[in-house]
């Protein structure tokens, strides 16, 4: 499912341990009694504690942990990879949008969303071919380096998963 402007919440909620104890986020990162997120996707659970959240943040890639500083983001075309434990995960591939983080919840407004599982290179050609239509109609130099970046991107994007 192609998400347009769809909305992306990862709340920050403390471990429970199996004797039924909380854990409490001492700022010590994930080892030891660190919190974990918990991503959510529109009003359903994405259903797992996850470790961390990789934005592709417009003035570079950022990992979202629990206990960030507060931060208001823009979002470039890439990979959003939601870490669940290590070697497994979630990629969402979005292009623009916003992330609002905080100490305990980290919220992502992107202008589009795609999970990677149902990527198609069509998928990806049409959205480069769409981009390219829009570097084509503009004659705002800088409207045209940021659609440049978008197209490189997207290429990226498709080279990354191998299609």
């Amino acid at each position: 499912m192609i998400a347009l402007f769809g909305t992306l919440s990862v709340l920050i909620a403390p471990q429970q341990r199996a004797s039924g104890d909380v854990d409490r986020d001492d700022g010590a990162g994930l080892g030891g009694g660190g919190g974990a997120l918990v991503a959510f996707q529109g009003e359903g659970v994405h259903g797992r504690a996850v470790d961390a959240v990789q934005l592709p943040g417009s003035e570079g890639e950022m990992t979202v942990l629990p206990g960030h500083a507060p931060v208001l983001t823009t979002l470039k075309t890439g990979m959003l990879v939601i870490t669940e434990s290590p070697q497994h995960g979630k990629r969402v591939l979005v292009r623009g949008g916003f992330a609002e983080i905080n100490a305990t919840s980290l919220t992502v407004i992107a202008e589009r969303a795609t999970p990677v599982e149902e990527l198609t290179p069509e998928i990806i050609d049409a959205d480069i071919a769409a981009a390219e239509l829009q570097y084509d109609a503009t004659d705002d130099y800088d409207r045209k380096i940021e659609i440049e970046g978008q197209i490189a991107q997207l290429r990226e994007a498709k080279v990354a998963l191998s299609f």
